[in-house]
């Protein structure tokens, strides 16, 4: 049996050469968000999950279109 010693180029797989894709690495607008964190009841969270998959997104993004919903509902124009 023909052993190979490992290729030791990360940008070279068994394959041959792997593209290389150039990636801004900075932050878009002004950077990330500060968590929020909160608990919920995992019946719950399994109704909001499903939800959310149905609608194509996750339940982070959900629960904050439901938030900015809520807020044009009372006449309060949500910002960010």
């Amino acid at each position: 049996m023909l052993m190979c010693p490992p290729i030791q180029n990360k940008n070279y797989s068994i394959w041959g050469p792997m593209s290389i894709v150039s990636r801004d690495k900075k932050p878009k607008g002004g950077g990330k968000s500060p968590h929020f964190k909160m608990r919920i009841d995992p019946a719950l969270r399994e109704q909001l999950d499903m939800e959310a998959t149905e609608q194509g997104m996750s339940l982070a993004n959900w629960l904050k279109n439901l938030a900015r919903e809520a807020l044009k509902a009372k006449g309060i124009e949500p910002k960010g």
